[in-house]
């Protein structure tokens, strides 16, 4: 793939990245996606602008390992998967990977991420058919990524697939600033706010008609349902609403049907909520494999049962599953 003019002012070490990845083809996503962060660290260090945090938990040793690449790929010399696994021992050994799932680590990387571009140049940098899997690699790390820069991304990688370059060009500097702002804004402890609705969370191919019911049922019985279609208003940024409404939540509702479990916008909004700790509770309504974040999670069966039978076992789960506000350090 070409890539767009606009991209020629990228930093170097994002195009190192760029050169890794498709190096990286059998990687799961959970493992790409504690690499690409690793490599966010390490580089960050070797610019001096690291928090005492991520100098604490050794993104300075592994920025050493990044110099050398570094000066290798500036002498023109190709990159190989021994470099690649030589990366991925250090992060292995220094037990990176561990720390990076911590939360106020987590914290510290969000801020780093709306410091660079890093995000939003490495799914354009690397080749098209690679995207995609970058894409799902920063779905696996879904706590540090707000819903709605999920869901900008995508649209990215889906314009790239499609070789619609002057598309990128004229978005990619809005998406940069997008990014950066909401990667921002997701790095600082937010209020404490009580929850307020439920969210339904379903797909429209095979879900809507269910989901109508479901809201409708819910708020005869003065329980506060969130549906999209009903509760966006005219004018609004469809994504930065659900994703405000998922952070608002008293409990997610995902309506599973075979269309929901395969949706990337469904398995996003549900990433989110899991993200933040909203409890979620699935529905089984059509016949379908829950998704393997909530496949040990018990679901309620409208498959099998009246719909006002599962109802009054949905009522239930709801006051079992009364939510208290999270505390800042956890959101």
């Amino acid at each position: 793939m070409t890539q767009p003019a606009v991209l020629l002012n990228a930093p170097d070490d994002h195009r190192l990245l760029a050169k890794l990845i498709p190096l990286a083809s059998d990687l799961t996503a959970q493992s790409l996606s504690l690499f690409i962060a690793a490599f966010a660290v390490g580089s960050a260090a070797t610019t001096g602008t690291l928090s005492a945090l991520l100098v604490e938990i050794g993104g300075n040793l592994f920025s050493d390992a990044i110099q050398k690449l570094r000066a290798k790929d500036q002498r023109g010399q190709a990159l190989t998967r021994a470099d690649l696994d030589e990366l991925l021992q250090h992060i292995e050994q220094t037990r990176l990977a561990d720390s990076l799932t911590r939360a106020e680590v987590q914290r510290e990387l969000r801020a780093l991420n709306a410091r660079t571009d890093l995000l939003v140049d490495l799914v354009v940098l690397v080749p098209a058919q690679t995207a995609r899997q970058v894409l799902d690699a920063l779905r696996a790390q879904s706590d540090l990524l707000t819903f709605s820069v999920v869901r900008r991304l995508t649209d990215v990688v889906r314009s790239a697939e499609r070789a619609e370059l002057d598309e990128i060009k004229v978005s990619l500097e809005e998406l940069r600033r997008y990014v950066r702002e909401a990667q921002g804004r997701r790095a600082e402890p937010r209020p404490v706010t009580p929850p307020t609705h439920y969210f339904i969370s379903y797909a429209r191919r095979d879900g809507s008609d269910f989901a109508d019911r479901l809201h409708d049922a819910l708020e005869r019985d003065r329980y506060d349902a969130w549906l999209d279609r009903r509760d966006i208003p005219p004018g609004a940024e469809w994504d930065a609403a659900i994703e405000a409404a998922i952070e608002n939540c008293k409990a997610f509702l995902f309506v599973v049907t075979p269309a929901s479990v395969t949706s990337e916008a469904c398995l996003d909004e549900l990433n989110y909520a899991l993200s933040i700790g909203r409890p979620v509770i699935p529905l089984m309504v059509i016949q379908a494999e829950l998704p393997s974040r909530i496949a040990w999670r018990q679901y309620i069966d409208f498959t099998s049962k009246e719909f006002r039978f599962a109802m009054a076992e949905l009522r239930e789960r709801l006051r079992a599953e009364e939510p208290q506000p999270l505390p800042p350090e956890q959101i």
